[in-house]
């Protein structure tokens, strides 16, 4: 591939542009960016990093058909040469020098891909998401390669971690945020009987009524009213405080628990975290639907 890396990169690029137009996707980096290609120097489908260091994309400058030049951030980290005359091997040995230094090259989700299909295994089994650009995958096999891409599996399944979730959801946290909205404009209606009984309580609730009910019949009677209406919330707040601070606890308990039931019921993780019996009930429960589906 790297031998004609010019051709890979125009084949895989146009590929890109068929997705896009197909799926209708109009930014030019989904589902994944065009390989870049300006004049000698063109982008290779791998990183390129050090251990302790970002990875970096890695570029190649091809002046002829012979010689290929990798470079990263304007520095060659090695040059292989493709003349039949000389021994394939060494470029390979080259590559094995870079590693020795630290340097590793891994290739991109693409051609990890391909390479995987092609060549390591019987069938590459997908999740969802990476089966649907199998089909970028697909047609650069065919294109480049000249021929019929092995096929492949797309499986999903739901399987949460074995922890048991709490019984909360969005809801709840929304009824209480309205909860404790309503105790900042309307202290009065969560003001326990025993703070009722309260004189200075029972006159604050008095007088808001009666600023409620009382009809303004100016600006400056109204922007009055509603000082007045604000300055009692907030006197009557004080008076509510403890339990405000027991509602606003509960809400941090609730988002506590609706974070940690995100982490539990989230069904990204990879196979290799879940208990090896929890996997072998999920594949023999599937097997069994499978042969029940067949009779």
């Amino acid at each position: 591939m790297t031998e004609n890396i010019r051709n890979f990169v125009e084949t895989y690029n146009e590929k890109l542009r068929e997705y896009r137009r197909l799926k209708k996707i109009s930014s030019k980096v989904n589902p994944l960016p065009d390989l870049m290609e300006k004049g000698y120097v063109i982008e290779l489908p791998f990183w390129i990093w050090k251990e302790n260091e970002p990875r970096k994309r890695l570029f190649a400058s091809v002046v002829s058909d012979k010689y290929v030049s990798l470079i990263c951030e304007n520095r060659i980290v090695s040059k292989l040469d493709f003349d039949k005359k000389e021994d394939p091997s060494e470029n390979l040995r080259k590559l094995k020098n870079l590693m020795r230094t630290g340097i590793k090259i891994r290739p991109k989700a693409v051609i990890n891909t391909m390479y995987s299909r092609m060549f390591l295994s019987d069938l590459f089994i997908h999740g969802v998401g990476g089966a649907k650009y199998d089909l970028i995958t697909d047609e650069i096999v065919r294109d480049f390669f000249g021929v019929e891409p092995p096929a492949y599996a797309a499986i999903s399944a739901t399987l949460y971690l074995p922890y048991k979730p709490y019984d909360v959801s969005n809801k709840d946290v929304m009824e209480l945020k309205h909860v404790i909205k309503d105790m900042d404009y309307n202290p009065d209606r969560y003001a326990s009987g025993k703070i009722m009984e309260d004189v200075g309580m029972k006159s604050m609730v008095s007088e808001k009524k009666e600023l409620i009910a009382k009809e303004a019949h100016d600006s400056t009677e109204k922007h009055r009213a509603f000082d007045r209406l604000r300055q009692l919330n907030a006197l009557m707040k004080e008076k509510i405080r403890p339990s405000i601070k027991e509602k606003e606890k509960e809400m941090e308990d609730l988002e506590k628990r609706l974070r940690y039931n995100s982490i539990v019921t989230n069904r990204e993780y990879p196979f290799c975290i879940y208990p090896e019996s929890m996997l072998k009930e999920l594949f023999k429960l599937n097997c069994r639907e499978e042969i029940f589906n067949k009779i």
